[in-house]
């Protein structure tokens, strides 16, 4: 759902994530100011008392009543020092409060008492510029949000009260030049407590994130490590747990699903009957910026039985809260953008079982509307394309280490292939191509090695998936876990026209468009030439390029958001595209992420950009 500008505006102020967590952040908010007890209350004990005991009868002996301001906050300040060492002594809080209290009262008298008699003497630019750092200050400390800019307007308000009241001679261009300064850290002030406040949240935020995680991972750990420790029961149980993570929920949609399991470990269990594996199948719906997509997995965990098992486990929770999570949130991916941070995720997640865990898998994305795959093949065995009754295997561009080795997600390339009416693409496990062939001739064990075997097995039954459960079985003994994923695009669909008039339409308007130097109308007929044909790289390049314009002409942070995402869609699916690499560079640039900028500018000149645009956006870096 498109948000309108007021909305995203509410978002940079309380988002959902502030709201469900605001009891959580008010209580670390306590924990950071208990920190600054024992220095703040040093620290005001003494801070103020050379001004009270010499500088202001000095500099301003017509304003006695000062000193009463400044041994006000040393009183406090003692106050406070009382109180922490008390609590110490007695080991636990009793004076304290819980945190904030303290501090509100310390730095609310500071700067309130600062504002009044700053105001009654602003025409001595020296205590002015003692006001400003009491005013910079409060940024700086763990409060609330409303807090701090409810002290900043108390704050101006005594100021201009009591410059009101007292009327000090601000015509001196000293007394002006610090008038100005205090404007300014007052602005500052409001700023930095904002970007500060969202800094200190983000870290909140992205902490409790970690330990909710490490809370789950520590749990899914301490089942798999009991499942170890036990036999039938054990194998039961993980069974049960794996079974509704393994679910094709792909139904009325131009793709049809078909899944096959066989885990190798059969045992029984009272009177039941059950297996466990490593093998793992998973199909569902989401909604994408370019529309609903069905994703997919076939993934094979390291390992037999408990073993495998456990990591199928794992890499059903993750995968499918991904899943989950997609389909709730609002601020929609593109495919690329999806699977990137889905293969990043569960890598995450794998390393940190330090290679105990691996996993091989072919990670995916179907478009319903245009038939574009998209995939990612982390070790896993080929994907086979049955067209025109001919079965071919898929060619990667990369073919990564299983999940769990890297830790790095700098070279991740995403494949992709425009299926079109009635293919099918077929994803197995090595359990398809691990066949005991049986005894050969000199009556050794013979175990099949050849992955041609499967793709004849798919000819000989046209992609069919129960026939080709039956052909492998008659051509040998199953001795490793076997999963298969049928994906069938529009096979029961009627032939339609492909679109080729609304193509030349768009393509000519859009060329009209930009002769006019329309800009907005040609970006919107680019965008939707590659949402019609999200296989043409030409047409992502082309909204890259649109999008900048549009952001250099109308200054739009929204075209140069949309820039940098198209430009990140073209480097995820090739590496070698100088020219989408060196736009996106220049766009990270505009954007401000000067460190990003140069390092896409550097695969740009690698990739054989032009040299002097290089140096172009070089300077404007420098």
């Amino acid at each position: 759902m498109k948000r309108s500008l007021w909305q995203r505006v509410l978002l940079l102020f309380q988002s959902p994530d502030r709201r469900a967590l605001k009891a959580e952040f008010k209580e670390d908010l306590h924990n950071q100011a208990y920190v600054i007890h024992w220095p703040g209350g040093l620290l005001a004990t003494v801070a103020w008392l050379g001004f009270a005991l010499d500088t202001d009868r000095r500099l301003h002996p017509e304003f006695p009543e000062l000193i009463y301001f400044r041994l006000g906050l040393t009183a406090l300040g003692l106050l406070l020092t009382v109180s922490c060492l008390f609590d110490l002594l007695r080991g636990k809080n009793v004076l304290r409060g819980r945190g904030l209290g303290w501090m509100y009262v310390l730095v609310g008298y500071t700067i309130f008492s600062v504002s009044y008699f700053t105001g009654r003497i602003a025409d001595d630019p020296n205590y002015v510029s003692g006001m400003q750092i009491a005013v910079l200050l409060i940024i700086f400390l763990p409060f609330p949000r409303r807090i701090t800019y409810s002290m900043i307007g108390l704050s101006i308000l005594i100021f201009v009260s009591s410059l009101s009241y007292w009327q000090p001679d601000l015509s001196s261009f000293q007394a002006q030049y610090s008038m100005q300064n205090l404007a300014i850290a007052y602005g500052l002030a409001m700023v930095m407590g904002f970007i500060l406040d969202r800094y200190r949240f983000s870290i909140f935020s992205n902490h409790n994130q970690v330990l909710l995680k490490s809370s789950q991972l520590q749990e899914q750990i301490h089942t798999v490590n009991k499942l170890k420790e036990q036999q039938d029961g054990d194998y039961f149980l993980t069974a049960n747990l794996i079974k509704p993570l393994i679910r094709n929920n792909v139904q009325e949609s131009p793709v049809s699903i078909e899944f096959y399991l066989d885990q190798h470990k059969k045992f029984h269990f009272r009177h039941w009957s059950s297996q466990i594996g490593g093998d793992y199948l998973y199909a569902d719906r989401i909604l994408l910026a370019d529309g609903p997509s069905i994703c997919f997995i076939n993934g094979d965990a390291m390992g037999k039985s408990i073993q495998g098992a456990g990591g199928a486990l794992v890499l059903g929770t993750v995968f499918r809260s991904l899943v989950t999570r997609t389909q709730m949130q609002a601020d929609l991916p593109y495919p690329e953008q999806w699977l990137k941070n889905a293969f990043i995720e569960l890598q995450n997640v794998f390393v940190t079982f330090d290679g105990l865990m691996l996993i091989s898998a072919i990670i995916g994305l179907l478009h319903e509307k245009s038939g574009l795959l998209y995939y990612i093949n982390a070790e896993h065995p080929r994907p086979v394309l049955w067209r025109d009754n001919r079965a071919v295997f898929l060619q990667e561009k990369t073919l990564f280490r299983k999940i769990g080795i890297l830790s790095a997600d700098e070279h991740i390339a995403i494949d992709t292939l425009l299926l079109q009416r009635d293919d099918v693409v077929l994803l197995g496990s090595d359990g398809r191509d691990d066949l005991d062939l049986g005894r050969g001739s000199e009556g050794k064990r013979q175990i099949n090695e050849e992955e041609e075997l499967f793709l004849e097995s798919v000819y000989g039954t046209r992609a069919d998936l129960s026939d080709l459960v039956k052909e492998l079985r008659r051509q040998g003994e199953l001795i490793d876990d076997l999963s298969l994923m049928r994906i069938g695009y529009k096979e029961d669909a009627p032939a339609q026209n492909d679109g080729g008039q609304i193509r030349e339409t768009l393509e000519r308007e859009l060329v009209q468009a930009r002769q006019a130097k329309d800009w907005s109308g040609a970006l919107d007929r680019a965008c939707r030439l590659s949402e019609l044909y999200p296989d043409q790289e030409a047409y992502l390049l082309t909204v890259l390029r649109l999008a900048r314009r549009e952001y250099v002409a109308r200054r739009l942070p929204e075209k140069l958001k949309l820039a940098i995402d198209f430009g990140e869609r073209l480097r995820l699916r090739n590496r070698r595209n100088a020219a989408a690499l060196l736009y996106l560079a220049d766009s990270y640039r505009m954007q401000g992420q000067q460190e990003r900028s140069q390092k896409i500018l550097k695969e740009a000149q690698d990739a054989g950009a032009d040299e002097q645009a290089v140096q172009r956006v070089r300077s404007l870096l420098s």
